[in-house]
């Protein structure tokens, strides 16, 4: 871990030192950046995106109803869910293979937050000499009030993401209109105030105590990695002993300017080797080498290598590493990732595009075998018919594999888009028929073409 100078008092929350960071801007902290506008642009535009007149993504928790870029899913298909999931774990752990954690510096949403707060921090208050001096109590009030600035905006912020979050379940448009007309209130304000809070709280006060404590990926992350993974490095060979001076200077080692120390959000020092709170946001690699050029030394001091590239450049050290990292990108893990990935979005494609609009389900009732006065003898069953379009449809409920008649009332019937009926139906047969029970199905016919959408299986128990 860093030494404390490079921290502020502890944090009332989590009693671990308050991580003030130096301000820096180079290659990979502009690369950082462009993720989370990115990022940014597509969470806040996408509750305002309309595909075929629905939302491009909302949750309709209440309606039961899930619309994603124009297909609307219900939860009959939360089966898909799992093989969603399944993709995006099996993408993190291709990138944990690849180059380490670099989806925690650059796409987690916490790390997205934290810095966006961070910037704040920066704006406002002053770089990190002036945070300090806040954190240490030796601010005049014009530096008290900038704090007290920086919390309001923080709150301004945590309170849009909050809305932002919830009107992927309500809407943003409805969001807007209950919001003007006072009339915004139970669940969605309950919601938007929870995710401010926690929002406000994670990116503002936990910070790098989630990552290295609440997170569980941090600790897992060495099971995902291998020799060939790259790493944010520090060149021993090369930096040390650290030093100052000319001297220093001519040799290309470290300066020891502490620059790699001040910049990392995660407050450690990389010169102490790998450790499990690097997020690999290369904060450190920027500011070692911002340092290295003003000295008019060769950056690389801090970069990124495989373990594999760094102990052959400890056996050789007289073989100069690389500008660019040279790894085995392609390895047979990579290659089991790649093939059940393929498999995976190819399930997922295949169900979503012939997944049937038109649902049926069949219950059969207990107890409801019944020898009828006329000598035949009769099932109830309970039928439920969704409808997963956003069109109505006419359609008509019909027996296969057994000689009998179905009483359901209207058959033919229409349903709504989105539509879920329950309906009571009754099968009867002649009682010399069958005196065992017999498997058959119902079968879902659309009206407008005669076509057959589902089909649910079914038995007839005759009378004991």
């Amino acid at each position: 871990m860093s030494t404390p100078r490079t921290h502020a008092k502890p944090s009332f929350l989590t009693g671990r030192p308050r991580v003030q960071t130096q301000w820096v801007w180079g290659t990979y902290e502009k690369r950082r950046w462009a993720i989370f506008l990115a990022k940014f642009g597509i969470f806040l535009g996408l509750p305002w995106l309309t595909v075929g007149g629905a939302p491009a993504l909302l949750f309709d928790i209440p309606n039961r109803r899930y619309h994603v870029f124009g297909q609307v899913f219900w939860p009959q298909d939360f089966y898909m869910l799992g093989l969603v999931l399944a993709v995006f774990a099996l993408l993190l752990f291709a990138t944990t293979a690849l180059v380490g954690r670099v989806f925690c510096g650059n796409a987690c949403p916490q790390t997205l937050l934290t810095s966006l707060f961070m910037l704040v921090d920066h704006w406002i208050e002053g770089d990190r000499p002036a945070r300090l001096a806040l954190d240490g109590g030796h601010a005049r009030p014009a530096q008290v009030a900038r704090r007290a600035a920086k919390h309001a905006v923080w709150i301004t912020l945590a309170l849009g993401f909050g809305f932002t979050f919830v009107s992927y379940f309500v809407g943003a448009h409805e969001l807007i209109r209950r919001a003007a007309g006072g009339t915004l209130a139970g669940a969605p304000l309950v919601g938007i105030l929870l995710v401010a809070g926690i929002t406000y709280l994670f990116a503002g006060h936990l910070r790098d105590w989630i990552c290295t404590t609440a997170c569980p990926y941090g600790r897992f992350q060495g099971a995902m990695q291998d020799d060939s993974s790259l790493i944010v490095t520090y060149d021993a060979q090369r930096g040390e002993p650290r030093g100052k001076g000319k001297a220093q200077v001519a040799k290309d080692g470290c300066v020891d300017c502490g620059m790699c120390v001040t910049a990392c959000p995660m407050g450690i020092d990389i010169r102490n080797g790998s450790q499990y709170e690097c997020i690999t946001c290369a904060r450190c690699i920027d500011a070692c080498d911002a340092t290295m050029v003003k000295l008019s030394m060769t950056p690389g001091l801090i970069r990124f290598a495989s373990l594999a590239e760094y102990e052959a450049h400890v056996k050789n050290p007289e073989v100069k590493w690389p500008e660019k990292p040279h790894h085995h990108v392609w390895r047979p893990r990579l290659g089991w990732y790649a093939v059940v990935l393929v498999v995976l979005v190819g399930a997922i494609a295949t169900l979503v595009t012939t997944r049937p609009l038109l649902a049926l389900d069949v219950l059969r009732d207990r107890n409801t075998a019944l020898a009828l006065p006329d000598g035949r003898t009769s099932n109830q069953y309970t039928i439920k018919l969704l409808n997963k379009d956003t069109r109505p449809h006419t359609v008509a409920v019909q027996l296969e594999g057994i000689q009998g008649q179905l009483l359901i009332g209207d058959n033919p019937l229409t349903l709504a888009p989105g539509e879920i009926r329950e309906l009571r139906a009754s099968v009867v047969i002649p009682v010399a028929h069958e005196v065992r029970p017999v498997p058959f199905r119902f079968r879902l016919y659309e009206g407008e073409t005669g076509t057959v959408k589902d089909m649910a299986p079914a038995t007839f128990v005759p009378p004991s």
